[in-house]
C-alpha cells in the first residue's frame, strides 16, 4: 500500500506543476492582448457644425394678471342698508344700482328744502311789487328815501335766502341720489363686504370691483436688469388659465420704486381681455432686452466642463482637439458661444463628455 502511494504521488506532483505553468502562461498572453487593445482605443461620437444665426436676448419672469381698475366702492351717505342687488362674481354695467341705503330722512330734507324755496319765492314776489310801488311814489316825493331803501334791502335779503334754499335743495337731491350705490364702469363684483341691515357711514367699503375689459400683467424683474429695460420693449406672456395662447404686448410702464423685499423692479404690460383670462391668474413672461443678428450657436450637449473651463472638441481627421469657449444664452437646445469659435467648425456632440484633448475618435454613421 505504501508503495502505491509513493508511485502515484510522483505523478500527482508533476501534474500540478504542469497545470500551474499553463495557467501562468495563458494569463500573460491575455495581458499582452489587453495592453495592445488599450493602446489603439477610439471613441465613437456624433458631430455637428457650429452655425451663425440671429439670437434674441430675453429676461424671463413670473408675475400676476390684474385689473387695471379694481376699486373698493364705499358708501357716501349714512344710513342702514335696505337692499343688496348683486352677488360676488356677477357682471355689472356702468351706472347699474348695486345697493340701496335707507333714504327716508333725506327725502324729508328734500321736501323741507322745496317748501322753503317756495315760501321765499312768494316773499320775493310780494317784496318786488312793494319796491316797485315805493319807487313810483318816490318819483312823486310821496315816500321817504329810507322807506324805499329798506324795501330794497329786504328784497335783496329774500333773494339771497332763496339762493341758499336752492343750494340746500340741490344738496338734498344729491344726497338722496347717493343712497343708491352704482357701478362706476363695466366690471365684475370681486367681493361683497356688507350685508342687509348694516349701518353705513361715509367711507365704509361695500364692494370690491374688478374691471375685466382692461387687464395688465404685473411683472417683477431683478433690479440688476434695470439698465436694460425701457418702455415699449416687447413682452411675450403666457397666462396660467389660457396656456393655448401667447399674448404679445409691450412694457407700458416701469414703476419707479424697487420693492423692498424682493429687490425687484415692477413692469406693467397691457393684456387684451378674453375668455379664461382672470384677474389674479399667474403669468409667465419674457421681456426682449437685446438682439444679436449673427450669433455663433452650438448644440448644448457639445459643451462640457473641464479644468480649463467650458470646452468643445473640434474634430480634425478622426482626432479631437480641445477648444476653450465662453458660453452665452441658451435657446431651444442650443447655446450661444461668445468667444472661441467662428461659426464653421465641426465639433463633437454625443460622446463629447468622454473625450480628452488629442483623443482618437470615430464618427458614427
Amino acid at each position: 500500500m505504501s508503495f502505491m502511494i509513493k508511485y502515484f504521488g510522483k505523478y500527482a506532483v508533476a501534474l500540478v506543476l504542469v497545470i500551474g505553468l499553463y495557467g501562468c502562461g495563458g494569463e500573460g498572453e491575455e495581458n499582452k492582448q489587453a495592453g495592445s487593445g488599450n493602446n489603439t482605443s477610439t471613441t465613437m461620437i456624433s458631430v455637428a457644425t457650429a452655425e451663425r444665426a440671429p439670437l434674441r436676448y430675453w429676461i424671463e419672469t413670473v408675475g400676476v394678471l390684474e385689473s387695471i381698475n379694481s376699486p373698493r366702492i364705499a358708501a357716501e351717505v349714512s344710513g342702514k342698508i335696505t337692499e343688496i342687488l348683486v352677488k360676488s362674481g356677477e357682471s355689472v354695467s356702468a351706472d347699474e344700482v348695486l345697493l340701496i341705503v335707507e333714504s327716508s330722512n333725506l327725502k324729508l330734507q328734500e321736501k323741507a328744502a322745496k317748501a322753503e324755496l317756495k315760501q321765499l319765492s312768494v316773499m320775493i314776489e310780494n317784496e318786488a311789487r312793494r319796491v316797485k310801488r315805493l319807487t313810483d311814489l318816490d318819483k312823486k316825493n310821496y315816500v321817504s328815501k329810507s322807506g324805499l331803501d329798506d324795501a330794497r334791502a329786504k328784497l335783496a335779503s329774500y333773494r339771497a335766502q332763496s339762493e341758499a334754499a336752492r343750494a340746500n335743495l340741490s344738496l338734498a337731491k344729491d344726497q338722496l341720489a347717493r343712497t343708491e350705490i352704482k357701478a362706476p364702469f363695466d366690471a365684475k363684483i370681486d367681493s361683497r363686504l356688507v350685508s342687509v341691515g348694516d349701518y353705513l357711514r361715509p367711507g365704509t367699503p361695500v364692494f370690491t370691483l374688478a374691471e375685466t375689459d382692461r387687464l395688465q400683467a404685473r411683472l417683477p424683474v431683478p433690479e440688476i436688469a434695470g439698465g436694460k429695460l425701457k418702455s415699449g420693449q416687447l413682452v411675450e406672456i403666457t397666462i396660467a388659465t389660457d396656456t393655448d395662447n401667447v399674448v404679445t404686448s409691450k412694457i407700458r410702464e416701469i414703476q419707479p420704486m424697487i420693492t423692498a423685499g424682493a429687490r425687484s423692479l415692477i413692469l406693467l404690460a397691457d393684456v387684451t381681455a378674453a375668455n379664461n383670462r382672470y384677474p389674479g391668474a399667474t403669468v409667465r413672461a419674457r421681456v426682449l432686452i437685446g438682439e444679436n443678428p449673427d450669433a455663433v450657436l452650438v448644440p448644448a450637449i457639445s459643451i462640457v466642463r473641464r479644468p480649463a473651463g467650458d470646452v468643445v472638441y473640434l474634430i480634425f481627421a478622426n482626432r479631437a482637439e480641445q477648444q476653450v469657449v465662453q458660453r452665452g444664452q441658451s435657446r431651444a437646445g442650443k447655446i450661444e458661444v461668445l468667444s472661441g469659435l467662428d461659426g464653421s467648425e465641426m465639433i463633437a456632440t454625443d460622446g463629447a463628455g468622454f473625450l480628452t484633448d488629442g483623443a482618437s475618435v470615430r464618427i458614427a454613421k
